[in-house]
């Protein structure tokens, strides 16, 4: 099979094709024939070699993706939940290999895709909507009437506006100008391009969800009283450390994961037309470079998504 490694951090240039034996499944896996996935923040940081200490003590070749939507090809002895020619989707941890032809995954971590769901748009809500659920919803406590700020307009950053409204609050977003119309397109109350508006401009927020690396001390005086900062967007390790021990608002890193509880939920939210995907572009896999190259872009809007296989 095909899958996409990189030997070394560096530039999207060091992505690669490589030949790879299919994976052996263990008794509580799956395997699955991989549809499509998409390119995530970790993902870059990965390649990147953001930390310097991971990128040390990382080993190579190092694969790539954590999105898996597909169709199952074979269970392990002690799965009963699939069976073969199943559609599914869900996630896994950082650097798993998605980005491959086929995966093996534990049961435990994918869900039936929902009918009628395009393995595209699948890929594109996927980990965009877990980590979206998971910092508002499961961390965040988010309840109806709050109101809450989104920073960033990318694939979770749009899917949070959309699970906000859904739940009821008043969501503010701030963006980069060339994003804005897609952000209220996606049910934002109020939007603002954060060259021309300053955060102290837009009052307080019983949540604040971070997907791009904003200053987290600046954040936090944003909050009311009880406030909650979530982020997605790791800029200063201690500092998080330090906030969770000391800071005057706890900070939380969402780290979306799934299982069939939430991956469920969102099946939901998509059925009732709750979710809706947003693309800023699509690639094939040999193009991963230059998916990577796009994700790394000012002004993306939504997700890039990368088909594996047409069907």
């Amino acid at each position: 099979m095909k899958r996409v490694i990189y030997n070394k951090v560096g530039g999207p240039e060091v992505l690669e094709i490589q030949e790879a034996p299919i994976p052996t499944i263990k008794k509580n896996e799956v395997l699955v024939r991989m549809l499509a996935t998409s390119v995530n923040g970790g993902d870059l940081g990965l390649r990147r070699g953001d930390s310097k200490l991971v990128a040390k003590l990382s080993k190579y070749p190092q694969v790539m993706g954590i999105d898996v939507v597909g169709v199952v090809d074979q269970i392990g002895a002690n799965v009963t939940d699939f069976k073969v020619g199943d559609k599914v989707w869900g996630n896994c941890g950082p650097n798993k290999g998605t980005t491959a032809e086929y995966f093996a995954v534990p049961a435990s971590k994918i869900a039936l895709l929902p009918d009628g769901l395009d393995p595209i748009k699948a890929a594109a809500i996927l980990t965009a909507g877990i980590t979206a659920l998971t910092a508002l919803i499961k961390d965040g406590k988010l309840k109806k009437g709050e109101k809450v700020l989104i920073r960033g307009a990318g694939g979770v950053g749009l899917t949070g506006v959309q699970i906000a409204k859904a739940h009821g609050a008043h969501v503010t977003a701030l963006c980069s100008g060339a994003t804005t119309d897609g952000v209220k397109a996606s049910g934002a109350d109020e939007v603002f391009d954060y060259h021309k508006t300053k955060l102290d401009e837009l009052g307080q927020f019983d949540v604040i969800f971070d997907t791009v690396g904003t200053d987290f001390g600046t954040l936090r005086k944003h909050l009311t009283k009880n406030g909650r900062l979530e982020t997605i967007a790791v800029s200063s390790f201690m500092g998080d450390i330090m906030s969770v021990f000391y800071g005057k608002h706890r900070t939380r890193l969402a780290l979306g994961f799934s299982n069939h509880e939430i991956l469920n939920y969102l099946a939901q939210m998509v059925n009732k037309r709750e979710i809706v995907p947003v693309i800023d572009s699509v690639y094939p896999m040999e193009q991963i470079a230059e998916a990577h190259r796009r994700a790394e872009e000012r002004g993306i809007l939504g997700k890039i998504v990368i088909i594996i296989a047409d069907k």
